[in-house]
């Protein structure tokens, strides 16, 4: 049971396994059942607010080096683009609404316990391009091709 529906399955979704993996800046990262592509460029593009969900644009200079892309994990904190302030992440993905059965097979990238993009749902507040913003990190997230 979620909310207010009656959610059936044929079978519960499996917990995806993985460790963290380092995110190659710029270059390709294999995780999470697909690869994170990683560019750099000079200036901000036109398109860096109208973009598809699995594409995310950061402030590259303020971007921590040492990011990974992983699945949640206990502990998960997230300032989500333009909130007051942080908060758990399960609590943010309940306020999304999404499910608890989709909620650990979501791709993250993440340093440490502190949440720098959800794919399809938001990025973190502190990574967000501005005014400043002099070099602009492009992530895409593309699936693999079996569905996974």
């Amino acid at each position: 049971r979620e909310a207010d529906a009656l959610v059936v399955l044929p079978h519960l979704p499996e917990l995806p396994a993985g460790e963290p993996v380092a995110l190659a800046v710029p270059g390709d990262t294999a995780a999470c059942g697909g690869v994170f592509r990683c560019g750099l460029m000079h200036g901000v593009p036109d398109d860096c607010r109208d973009h598809p969900l699995h594409v995310q644009y950061f402030d590259a200079d303020a971007f921590p080096a040492g990011a990974v892309a992983r699945y949640r994990e206990h502990g998960d904190r997230f300032h989500p683009l333009g909130a007051p302030g942080g908060r758990k992440l399960k609590e943010y993905l309940i306020d999304r609404k999404v499910s608890r059965f989709l909620r650990d097979g979501l791709p993250l990238v993440a340093h440490g316990a502190d949440v720098l993009w959800v794919v399809g749902h938001g990025i973190a507040d502190c990574i967000k391009i501005t005014e400043r913003t002099q070099r602009v990190l492009k992530i895409t997230f593309e699936k693999e091709e079996n569905g996974v």
